[in-house]
């Protein structure tokens, strides 16, 4: 849960109560001699992110770097292995078959045991780490990994995989229009860089980052002067270069780590 949602960014969310509907930011800008509060939708962060289906994925268990659930609190733990010494002693604490035939043979370890299930994997862009997606059995599955290596028995996988994305050519596009900047969330620090901008008159809009990010995203536009004369002032300061962050992200390669699809899958959109 703690891996930033970037292919959700722009979909639509609530913001102070008030629903903003993909793409929609809340912008100022200059009108005559006030500077007006609106609404605008960049269509290009509306469709940044997208999720690509693969049906039946196979794998091997080892290529499982996370899981989504658990009665123990996930993030006490660098890694499943971790997990499984800390947790399931009752089960590794002796390195036999009989105790991986135990371990994997738990009713609740959906992913291998029903044909039919809600659990699946989910690998993003950004990240690289394949995760289960389960609804329980972590304990058990954790120690069958566990076991698994150690006896050197491979255990396959099988199911649907979600691959989550950030779309090339929708950040291009929203790079193309707009100087990207991480700002702090802190209101105070965001009210002086608000009456900064006010009383140059240059224009800017913006929205929160994605969850587990602390901080906003701020869009200058390139066809608005004053806000492109602000853009050097704000990488003197140090402000976190976005766009150009997410022009990165956007074009790693995904490598599915399982013997035969171990290759660069390239984006289709």
């Amino acid at each position: 849960s703690e891996v930033v949602r970037w292919h959700e960014w722009g979909k639509g969310s609530y913001l102070t109560g008030n629903w903003r509907a993909p793409g929609e930011l809340l912008g100022w800008k200059a009108v005559g001699t006030e500077f007006c509060s609106y609404h605008h939708t960049i269509d290009a962060l509306a469709n940044v992110g997208y999720t690509e289906i693969v049906e039946s994925w196979e794998c091997e268990i080892q290529d499982v770097q996370g899981l989504c659930a658990s009665k123990s609190e996930l993030r006490d733990f660098e890694s499943l292995d971790a997990m499984a010494v800390a947790r399931t002693q009752y089960l590794v604490g002796q390195i036999t078959h009989a105790n991986l035939e135990k371990s994997l043979g738990w009713y609740e370890i959906r992913i291998l045991h029903r044909d039919s299930t809600d659990d699946f994997f989910a690998c993003h862009q950004w990240d690289g780490r394949v995760f289960l997606m389960n609804s329980g059995g972590s304990h058990h599955f954790v120690a069958g990994r566990y076991l698994a290596a150690r006896l050197e028995v491979p255990v396959p996988l099988k199911g649907l995989l979600r691959v989550h994305r950030l779309s090339q050519a929708a950040v291009s596009k929203l790079v193309g229009e707009y100087e990207v900047f991480a700002l702090s969330d802190d209101s105070e620090a965001f009210q002086r860089f608000f009456d900064a901008m006010r009383e140059y008159r240059a224009g800017f809009l913006w929205t929160p980052l994605p969850r587990h990010l602390d901080g906003r995203a701020v869009f200058l536009p390139r066809g608005d002067a004053r806000a492109m004369r602000i853009v050097p002032l704000m990488r003197a300061a140090g402000h976190f270069d976005l766009g150009a962050h997410l022009l990165e992200l956007s074009a790693r390669p995904v490598r599915l780590p399982i013997a035969s699809a171990r290759r660069q899958m390239e984006p289709v959109e």
